[in-house]
């Protein structure tokens, strides 16, 4: 954990300077995606009362169906009237840890890449 704490806190100072376009905060939600959650991309667990549970990004919450976002182009509906129970998650589903496994130039474009889909 602390090379990761150093890994991010070079990057961000990298990143800083080098890709200022980028913008803090969402260099550091690339680098540490646990410690703020943005607003619209907060994980969302829906348990039915089949026993399932489904996560994903919460992107219509209809009087009739909830729908979650499980990835790029995915999605999972669920009927309300299935619905038990609906939590947010408490960690972002980005992996952390970032900042070690990527170059730096790969996380740039990572933080443009989302950047561009907002």
């Amino acid at each position: 954990m602390v090379e990761l704490r150093r890994s991010g806190a070079r990057w961000l100072k990298w990143a800083k300077v080098r890709v200022p376009a980028l913008g803090a905060p969402r260099a550091k939600a690339v680098v540490y995606p646990s410690a703020t959650l943005v607003r619209g991309y907060e994980p969302m667990f829906v348990a039915t009362k089949s026993g399932a549970t489904h996560s994903g990004i919460l992107r219509e919450d209809a009087a009739d169906e909830v729908v979650l976002a499980t990835g790029p182009d995915t999605e999972q509906r669920i009927a309300r009237a299935e619905i038990a129970g609906i939590e947010p998650g408490s960690a972002s589903f980005m992996p952390p840890g970032m900042a070690v496994v990527l170059a730096k130039q790969e996380l740039a474009d990572l933080v443009a890449f989302l950047k561009s889909r907002q």
